[in-house]
């Protein structure tokens, strides 16, 4: 019996610590004055993070009321709450998660959360964040004068010229992508998840890499190697949460197989991109600069403000490892994602397709794609991109801190004051969706919402279209929204490399859709309308698997690309 007696008292001891937890944090929640929900844990635990799937299904099936107080627990809940009637609704536009080992603010008013982003120096990056320093210090772990530091030495990369990369990257690799869906005919694909991620992927490694792929090529392991790089790299963006925790220790034998292969992925990700630095340092070194890859315009940015400003300091290896991994994850995953939620609400409207096909084809015709003159004026495609990320940001909830103060905030007109270490969560879900800023109809995947008529236009005036216009042929021109209520890329420290997916994304749909549609397969007797209308609600199920959001069943849905001459 004495096995029994020892886990009653451990587990009489957790209850009672658990217990206290609560107790305590339900006190220093009471000093903010906004409404209370307790909850099981939330998503930044490491334990909810790295079974964040598993969790999120395990809570939602738990009768009530113990699925209410779990269903916060993990991250990526504020898409799943509002698609089941949203919390806000109940507790107001902010209120206070509180759990046994920390308290988290929930956030979705538009002011207070602009604040929060204005206020980057108040409202700091959680210590979880810190995480992100796998591969060395980045923009995303840093603070301070040293943000300062990196934001200007990294702001090369995003240029003109690497936006230019990214244009003929993305249609290379999207021209691959067609030959391989026109292949499959009238059966169809359902690969549309896979697809946009192995597209992404080979247009980040060239662009970040130097290493060009064709979209159908094979996995190559040069000498030296037991993995390639493709698989590397994507080892480690699929089971990015437990590397981010668990880093080389992954090897070890106490882990499963499948996280062991992730380690394997890990070691050899470093490896290949400490090879490549060493080349492009190498070839900077003997006064080769040709090179325009990431790794490469990093260190060449760095010498020389090193060399114009000795006393700013230079990034040193492991910062330059650092920004080239954190641009990897958000740039592969963003666009990735973004692709495959757009195609997925696209099968289900043709009308849509007719719209972008329009535009598409007035810009672009016959002529030879080109970045400086096409891209700017392709405005309803890069419609459909901010409106796939208004429904599906590709990070549902931004984390902010409080560091060591007490920090106040105004909502309404009343003031309240934050306690020191508080973990804050923007509901970015929410402020996406607010049918006061964006309609009744904010629950609909419809780009055209974003689409005024420039006052300076000449719609007339088709054939000259300037290479800086931010105007279609119609005259049409992407609307402003309210501040504070579309945060894809935050406000405030703005992503520098929100650019690199519009490039990505326009370049790819403008490929695509230019002579192809696209429609779902029909199962059984279902008529194309039945099929359009299973389609459409298979395209809202979405759910944050790692850090991104991203379709739950991509492959539920077949899908049959067609030339646009053709009968359905």
């Amino acid at each position: 019996m004495a096995w029994l007696l020892i886990v009653s008292t451990i587990a009489i001891g957790l209850f009672l610590s658990s217990a206290f937890g609560y107790f305590k944090n339900y006190r220093i929640a009471k000093t903010s004055g906004f409404p209370i929900q307790f909850c099981l844990a939330n998503g930044l635990h490491p334990v909810f993070l790295i079974g964040n799937v598993s969790a999120r299904y395990f809570f939602m099936k738990l009768p009530w009321p113990l699925s209410r107080f779990g269903e916060m627990g993990y991250y990526g809940w504020t898409y799943d709450d509002y698609m089941a009637g949203n919390s806000h609704n109940k507790f107001g536009p902010i209120f206070t998660l509180v759990t046994s080992w920390g308290n988290q603010l929930v956030i979705a008013d538009p002011e207070v959360a602009l604040n929060m982003n204005a206020k980057w120096k108040v409202f700091t990056k959680p210590p979880t964040q810190q995480s992100l320093a796998l591969f060395g210090p980045n923009l995303d772990t840093v603070e301070g004068n040293d943000w300062n530091k990196h934001r200007r030495l990294t702001a090369p990369c995003f240029n003109e010229k690497s936006s230019s990369m990214v244009w003929s990257e993305s249609r290379a690799q999207a021209i691959g992508m067609l030959q391989q869906l026109k292949r499959a005919g009238k059966l169809g694909v359902q690969s549309l998840a896979d697809d946009t991620q192995k597209l992404a992927l080979h247009v980040l490694s060239r662009v970040a890499f130097g290493l060009q792929s064709n979209f159908d090529a094979g996995d190559k392991i040069p000498p030296g190697y037991t993995l390639s790089f493709k698989r590397s790299i994507t080892l480690v963006i699929r089971n990015l949460v437990i590397c981010l925790i668990f880093g080389t220790k992954l090897a070890a034998p106490i882990f499963p197989a499948t996280w062991r292969e992730a380690g394997r992925g890990f070691v050899e990700y470093d490896k290949y991109v400490q090879e490549i630095f060493d080349r492009e340092r190498n070839k900077l070194e003997a006064g080769n600069d040709s090179s325009n890859n990431l790794i490469s315009v990093l260190l060449r940015a760095s010498e020389i403000d090193d060399k114009q400003s000795p006393q700013s300091g230079s990034l040193t290896s492991a910062e330059v490892k650092g920004n080239c991994f954190i641009f990897t994850v958000a740039g592969h995953d963003t666009t990735a994602n973004s692709l495959a939620l757009a195609i997925a609400q696209l099968c289900s409207r043709p009308h849509i397709q007719d719209w972008l096909a329009e535009e598409i084809n007035a810009i672009i015709g016959t002529a030879e794609p080109d970045y400086e003159e096409h891209f700017p004026c392709l405005v309803r495609c890069q419609a459909a991109l901010f409106e796939t990320l208004r429904l599906f940001p590709a990070v549902p909830e931004l984390p902010k801190y409080t560091g060591e103060s007490h920090v106040p905030i105004t909502l309404n007109g009343k003031q309240h004051i934050l306690p020191p270490h508080l973990h804050c969560l923007i509901n970015i879900v929410y402020l996406h969706r607010m049918q006061k800023y964006w309609g009744a109809d904010a629950d609909e995947w419809r780009p055209e919402r974003w689409i005024v008529h420039s006052p300076t236009a000449n719609p007339n005036n088709v054939g000259s279209i300037s290479k800086t216009a931010t105007t279609n042929h119609k005259g049409e021109t992407i609307k402003e929204p309210h501040r504070g209520t579309y945060m894809p890329w935050a406000e405030g420290k703005t992503c520098p490399g929100s650019k690199f997916a519009r490039v990505e994304f326009v370049a790819t749909i403008a490929t695509l859709f230019h002579d192809y549609k696209v429609r779902p397969l029909p199962l059984g007797d279902e008529s194309d309308a039945q099929a359009r209308h299973r389609a459409k609600k298979w395209a809202t199920e979405a759910h944050a698997k790692g850090v991104a959001m991203n379709l739950v069943r991509p492959e539920d849905v077949t899908l049959v690309w067609e030339h646009r001459g053709s009968a359905e």
